[in-house]
């Protein structure tokens, strides 16, 4: 496996036990109205092209774009959970719990944001059974970055996301005052997808 996809390991690991290794596959448990939790079948692992439907997809569904919601019945399970402490705080929800813990519900979070552009992505692995995403919504007048870990099934949809923004630069966007005054730099990201064969166009 590549080098960064390695280094990315531990943080899947530690996101949930869902996460693929050579000996167990989709080893959360529980009941889902959709299906098993996890990618049971090695054979079934994710690949390339699907982990960039996915993630196409899932672009459209954030920024409540085109037929968004036939997207999401397509994308997410019925018993989608989403959990953020950052969207939780910019919600004034508590943090360190589920932000969403059913699909309806999520699509219903979505509708308050209305139509914003699409995010750009950054940088885009998966494993069997999960997608690493890192993105950024090109907004004024900061740019907001966002990673997210993806759990897909065996009908290759989405049950579950951790997922995390940087929430200050979205409070000033919404106006909010920060100690410091922010700038962007011009380094930039290079886009670059990976698998467990290395990295894809």
């Amino acid at each position: 496996m590549h080098g960064h996809l390695t280094a990315l390991l531990p943080l899947l690991t530690l996101a949930a036990t869902s996460i693929a290794h050579p000996q167990s596959y989709g080893s959360e448990s529980g009941s889902s109205s959709e299906s098993t939790y996890g990618i049971q079948n090695p054979s079934n692992c994710l690949t390339n092209a699907e982990t960039d439907k996915i993630v196409s997809r899932l672009a459209i569904i954030f920024s409540a774009g085109p037929n968004y919601v036939e997207l999401a019945e397509q994308t997410l399970t019925e018993d989608f959970t989403a959990i953020s402490d950052s969207f939780s705080l910019l919600q004034g929800q508590p943090l360190n719990t589920t932000g969403s813990t059913t699909r309806a519900q999520a699509l219903e979070q979505t509708s308050h944001l209305g139509h914003i552009p699409e995010p750009k992505t950054l940088y885009v692995a998966h494993v069997c059974d999960a997608i690493f995403w890192y993105f950024e919504y090109e907004r004024e007048p900061l740019p907001v970055r966002n990673f997210g870990v993806f759990f897909v099934n065996e009908d290759k949809k989405v049950y579950k996301t951790y997922r995390e923004l940087n929430s200050a630069a979205a409070l000033i966007n919404f106006g909010a005052s920060c100690p410091k005054n922010a700038t962007v730099g011009d380094e930039g990201i290079v886009l670059k997808k990976e698998g467990c064969q290395g990295y894809y166009n």
